[in-house]
């Protein structure tokens, strides 16, 4: 089992493009089982196709929204999470990606549209991809990691009243996380984003007052 002091062996701080992306992909893949997984049909897809995607300036999941946690002692990537609001990311040319595959072109669709709608129309910020490596969770990472994003977030921007995002409503240790940090349930169990013709998630919605 590992131990690990957090505050002495993990730096929390923004990614950038010389960091390790095939490792920041393999992370995102595995942040939710529904979503990722059938975007990109396998890990190895996943990371020939997102680390390319992420230097994109107007992907919606650029480089410039994503923070990660390094283990110093290897400095391995074990986390990582990113915000997204009306000023990153909602103007890539999506369309030019739908033609990859109908997988890619149904999550564009069902997933990443209605997204960089709600977002829009909310006027709100939404926390994105958050995800810590299975062997270094319940070491209080994922609260240090996303209590970083949001104070950095909201000291840096003045125009956004809420951060928002959804949350797998079978996922108790996440939930108390959030609310932890102040976020409150705001919705009804829906059913959340899954494959054509697949089962859907049942989902909650989180939110935090800026």
């Amino acid at each position: 089992m590992l131990a690990i002091n957090v505050d002495k062996k993990i730096i929390i701080r923004k990614a950038n493009k010389n960091d390790d992306l095939e490792r920041i992909s393999e992370l995102i893949y595995n942040v939710d089982p529904y979503i990722y997984p059938y975007w990109f049909e396998n890990l190895e897809n996943c990371k020939k196709i997102l680390p390319k995607l992420i230097l994109e300036e107007n992907f919606i999941f650029n480089i410039e929204t994503i923070y990660i946690a390094i283990n110093k002692d290897n400095n391995e990537i074990v986390g990582l999470s990113a915000i997204v609001d009306k000023h990153t990311g909602l103007d890539y040319d999506y369309e030019k990606l739908s033609s990859n595959s109908d997988n890619i072109k149904y999550t564009i669709e069902n997933y990443i549209k209605p997204m960089i709608e709600n977002i829009k129309t909310k006027n709100i910020a939404t926390v994105t991809n958050m995800c810590v490596k299975k062997e270094y969770r319940n070491m209080h990472i994922g609260y240090k990691l996303l209590k970083t994003v949001i104070d950095e977030y909201i000291n840096n921007n003045n125009d956004v009243e809420y951060i928002e995002f959804d949350v797998l409503a079978h996922n108790p240790s996440a939930i108390k996380l959030y609310k932890n940090l102040g976020f409150k349930q705001i919705s009804d169990i829906e059913k959340g984003f899954n494959g054509c013709n697949m089962e859907k998630p049942e989902i909650i919605t989180m939110s935090l007052k800026i």
